[in-house]
C-alpha cells in the first residue's frame, strides 16, 4: 500500500502544476475572447465615429480647403502675392491628397480663430503651439514639430540666467517678449554701436560654430482645426505625422 501512495505523492505536485497551467491558458483564452467580443461590440455600436457634424472631410475631399494665415514667418509669411512658408508648404501637399484647391483667408489671429471657431474655415496655420490661448475654443492636432527657443554664442559656459545680459533679437518675432520675460535686454539686430556675442535663435538655427548657452521656451509645434470634426482632424494629424520628418530640412532652407 505505500507503492501507490508514494506514486501519488510523486504525480500529485505534476499534475497540479499542468492543471495549473491548463487553468491559466484557459483563463487568458478566456480573457482574449471577452476583449474581442466586447471591442467588436464598441466598434460596431460606434460605427459612424469619429465622425465631423459639418461633413469638413468629405467637403474638402475634391473641393475647397479654407485655410486661415497667421503671419508667422518661416511658418507662414503673408505678401501681396501667394503666401510662402513651411506650413504653406505643407497646406498645399495636404491638397494634392485631397485632391483639394486651397483659398487662402487672411485676418488677424482673433479673427481667424474665432472663424475657426464657429467653423466658417477648416484649418488655421501660422506657428501656433499648444500653448495657445486658444487651445479650449478650437481643436489642436497633436504636435508634429518641437523646437527649443534659446540664446546662443560663438564660445563660452552655459548661463544659469540672462538678468540683464543685452541680447540680439529678430524683428517681427516674439523673441524680445521671451528675453524680456527672463531678465534679458532685448535688442534688435543690426542696431548700430551694440556689441553683444548673445543671440537668440530657435535651435535648428544654430550655425556651425554656434551654441546653446541657455533654453528660453520649449515649443510644440501644432495646427488648429474647427472644433468637434474629429474625423478631420484625425486626417489632418496622420498627415502631419507623415510629413514630420522633413519639416527642419524645410527650417533650414527656408530664405530668412
Amino acid at each position: 500500500m505505500e507503492e501507490p501512495g508514494l506514486t501519488l505523492r510523486l504525480l500529485a505536485p505534476r499534475k497540479g502544476r499542468l492543471f495549473q497551467e491548463t487553468r491559466r491558458r484557459r483563463r487568458s483564452l478566456r480573457c482574449l475572447a471577452l476583449w474581442m467580443l466586447l471591442a467588436t461590440a464598441v466598434v460596431g455600436g460606434c460605427d459612424d465615429f469619429p465622425r465631423d457634424p459639418d461633413d469638413t472631410s468629405r467637403k474638402v475631399q475634391g473641393g475647397i480647403l479654407l485655410v486661415g494665415l497667421i503671419d508667422n514667418p518661416p511658418w507662414v509669411q503673408v505678401e501681396d502675392a501667394a503666401p510662402q512658408g513651411v506650413e504653406v508648404d505643407l497646406v498645399q501637399d495636404l491638397a494634392g491628397t485631397l485632391n483639394a484647391t486651397v483659398e487662402w483667408i487672411r485676418g488677424s489671429d482673433h479673427d481667424l480663430l474665432t472663424a475657426l471657431e464657429a467653423r466658417h474655415i477648416h484649418l488655421v496655420i501660422g506657428g501656433l503651439s499648444t500653448d495657445s490661448l486658444w487651445k479650449d475654443q478650437v481643436a489642436l492636432t497633436r504636435p508634429y514639430f518641437h523646437e527649443v527657443l534659446v540664446v546662443a554664442a560663438t564660445a563660452g559656459p552655459s548661463l544659469r540666467n540672462i538678468d540683464g545680459r543685452t541680447i540680439l533679437v529678430s524683428p517681427g518675432t516674439t523673441e524680445a517678449m521671451r528675453v524680456e520675460d527672463h531678465g534679458g535686454v532685448p535688442v534688435l539686430e543690426g542696431t548700430a554701436g551694440v556689441e553683444t556675442g548673445l543671440s537668440v535663435k530657435p535651435n535648428w538655427k544654430l550655425q556651425p560654430g554656434e551654441q546653446a548657452v541657455y533654453e528660453m521656451q520649449n515649443v510644440e509645434h501644432v495646427w488648429a482645426v474647427a472644433p468637434g470634426e474629429n474625423a478631420w482632424l484625425i486626417g489632418v494629424d496622420a498627415f502631419l505625422r507623415r510629413s514630420a520628418a522633413r519639416v527642419r530640412e524645410a527650417l533650414r532652407s527656408w530664405p530668412g
